[in-house]
């Protein structure tokens, strides 16, 4: 591993979770919130665990990863000039990209852990309102949510008391839904890989939409079997917390849930027999070709890596062999890659070359080189 393989790993991330942030956006509408769920938890992880993924496979070398790096030279040969030398400044840029992010990543854990111990700051001055298997307490917060780990608790205002007492009842089941469904586990593991992954804005967008649907399962399983005045009181509380929480002080599930999926979750509530109108095959040709383009590019994007780092001088100067006809098998043009740039250096002049490769008794290539 190696500051160019970190990054170009990490763009790949990028690129790839681009794709099927989008390929998520072209049906989402038509999907129910069980299935966008999966497939929104299926992307996020494939986007947060790639980088580690590239780079492990990039420890490991073997013949898939000879001919990739074989072809991606392939690539370069036609943008590079015939005599390069080790261009540093790749390794200097990839070293400052590093240091941001992981300065920036510092900074994200440090938000992480301090809503960490608001949250069990709140738990220990929150104040007993009924007991069940999971116990409601009543403290300051702006909206109901769900904190604790292996003994949850729901948490509320003490303004939810004066709703009826079926809209508080709803309200209750839902943080208990998210409860029996460990989405405070999820939750937890979801914002390390966040604050692991600063700068990957797909990331960020697919957490967004994996809330989005988490929200309208718990409101499936809090609203089951209500009548149409307990859904309105319920629609109601959730725009009164979204006006109240619109960034969360504590790190636990809330029954506010992200903003922009409001329309879609409100006329769920509102009206539960609606139907949903299935994705054509239009939406499935463009989501498809989404995530085939995402995908595509951050192949391309790791394939060329090893390039890059010869071309940065981390692997010593390469000579690229063009042969030069069909019929003259020792004929080639030669090129050179990331020589070294020191005054005892003697460089290697490209062009028209006879070229002899012999294998030597230790089993090392030996190549030697003459005018044609």
């Amino acid at each position: 591993m190696n500051p160019i393989a970190t990054v170009i790993a990490f763009s790949a991330s990028l690129l790839a979770g681009a794709g099927m942030l989008v390929a998520l956006r072209c049906v989402q509408d038509g999907l129910q919130a069980a299935t966008r769920y999966r497939l929104t938890t299926v992307a996020f992880w494939l986007t947060a665990v790639l980088p580690a993924a590239l780079l492990i496979v990039n420890g490991f070398p073997g013949i898939m990863a000879e001919q990739l790096s074989t072809q991606a030279m392939t690539y370069l040969t036609a943008l590079l000039p015939d005599a390069l030398s080790a261009q540093t400044w790749l390794l200097w840029v990839a070293n400052g990209l590093l240091m941001a992010s992981s300065l920036w990543g510092m900074r994200a854990i440090a938000h992480l852990v301090r809503a960490l111990r608001r949250t069990r700051t709140l738990r220990r001055a929150a104040v007993p309102s009924m007991q069940d298997d999971i116990p409601v307490l009543v403290a300051e917060v702006p909206s109901p949510l769900l904190i604790g780990y292996r003994d949850p608790a729901v948490i509320v205002p003490a303004s939810v008391l004066a709703y009826p007492p079926a809209v508080i009842a709803a309200l209750v089941r839902h943080e208990r839904a998210h409860a029996h469904r460990r989405d405070n586990w999820h939750l937890l593991l979801e914002s390390w890989a966040m604050a692991l992954m600063p700068w990957c804005l797909p990331l960020r967008s697919l957490h967004q939409a994996l809330l989005a649907a988490r929200e309208e399962l718990c409101d499936e399983a809090a609203l089951l079997g209500t009548d149409d005045a307990t859904r309105r009181g319920y629609g109601q509380a959730l725009i009164d917390a979204l006006r109240q929480s619109q960034i969360p002080s504590a790190m636990g599930s809330t029954v506010a849930g992200p903003l922009p999926a409001l329309r879609r979750r409100m006329a769920a509530i509102l009206d539960p027999g609606q139907s949903y109108r299935a994705p054509d095959f239009r939406h499935w040709i463009a989501a498809l070709l989404a995530v085939a383009l995402g995908w595509a590019t951050a192949v391309s994007a790791w394939r060329v890596h090893a390039g890059i780092e010869t071309v940065a001088g981390l692997h010593g100067m390469t000579l690229r062999f063009l042969p030069l006809s069909s019929s003259a098998t020792n004929r080639f043009h030669v090129t050179t890659l990331g020589a070294p740039v020191t005054p005892d250096f003697q460089p290697f002049h490209p062009g028209d070359y006879r070229v002899s490769f012999t294998r030597a008794q230790d089993g090392s290539w030996v190549v030697a080189t003459s005018q044609p």
